[in-house]
């Protein structure tokens, strides 16, 4: 399976070889003897978007490329869809870059590193060049996995593997620097994998991968993370990747372990309620997941009353 999609925070995750999130390279386009090192390369791809008379058009593209060149590449996407590498590209990132955040005023990139427990920030140029931000690399904790920015642009959280929380920081709007939140880390299930903010900034959801559910935080205003009340949610087996729809009404679940896709109503205390008949199975080395919504979330057939 694969799906991908540009959500209004800006942000989109595409994967080769299964579905979108943290993808690994297709065997395909391998070749010599650092195959299988290329092998465990994941890629993440990021859109800055501008609103335009109701329309939404992606304007630049960037791909963390982690299979051992370590660096982000960064395209200009033209109306017929067209990538056009940008002059200076690719550009340094640390060890093994995993994942691509864009802030929603599309001036600050970030990429998190899994190889060297860090965030590279970077400022976002007239010509989609990308210069470090001051300070950059920002640490985080061990083996961060992916890293979302609130739709406010205020804040950025990192997922932390083995360290079973999550880092988060303010963000400097005239910089773009990255400053530790007060009471960060946070704790999180075991094994946080994947972690996205619904679209009014209100909460966090983090899948742990290891723990088989999900993680709910209530985001307040300077951005500290406190779990809601009957946080965690289960999950199926192996929880991989975390999306919300658009308007906020929905999450969706991957859930690598068990070859399926849970799916969830919001509720307004953030919690998480199952929807009839999840989970939905889903093909092989499924990887990750984001959301589009219509006017009517697909596939809902018998809604929850």
């Amino acid at each position: 399976m694969r799906l991908i999609d540009i959500r209004p925070e800006t942000e989109i995750r595409a994967e080769t070889n299964a579905v979108i999130g943290r993808p690994r390279v297709s065997e395909r386009v391998l070749r010599g003897p650092r195959r299988r090192h290329i092998w465990s390369a994941l890629l993440s791809l990021a859109a800055g978007l501008i609103m335009s008379e109701g329309a939404t058009q992606a304007q630049f593209a960037f791909v963390a490329n982690g299979g051992g060149s370590n660096d982000v590449s960064a395209y200009q996407i033209t109306a017929e869809g067209k990538l056009l590498a940008v002059g200076g590209s690719p550009f340094p990132a640390g060890n093994l870059p995993a994942c691509v955040a864009v802030d929603p005023r599309q001036r600050f990139a970030y990429v998190v590193n899994e190889g060297s427990s860090n965030v590279s920030g970077y400022a976002i140029g007239t010509a989609v060049e990308l210069s470090p931000v001051p300070g950059s690399p920002f640490a985080t904790g061990t083996d961060p996995h992916e890293v979302a920015v609130d739709p406010q642009g205020k804040f950025a959280y990192v997922v932390n593997a083995v360290d079973n929380n999550i880092s988060g920081y303010r963000i400097d709007a005239k910089s773009g620097a990255l400053t530790p939140l007060d009471g960060s880390p946070f704790s999180a299930g075991k094994f946080p994998r994947s972690l996205v903010v619904d679209p009014g900034g209100r909460f966090a959801y983090v899948a742990n991968q290891v723990g088989n559910n999900v993680s709910v935080f209530r985001i307040s205003e300077t951005g500290a993370l406190t779990e809601i009340n009957g946080s965690p949610f289960a999950t199926g087996v192996g929880p991989s990747s975390i999306a919300i729809s658009p308007t906020g009404a929905y999450a969706f679940v991957v859930n690598e372990g068990g070859g399926n896709i849970s799916g969830y109503q919001i509720q307004s205390d953030g919690g998480l309620r199952a929807i009839a008949g999840s989970p939905s199975a889903a093909g092989n080395r499924q990887r990750g997941a984001r959301s589009g919504e219509t006017s009517r979330d697909p596939g809902l057939r018998d809604p929850i009353d």
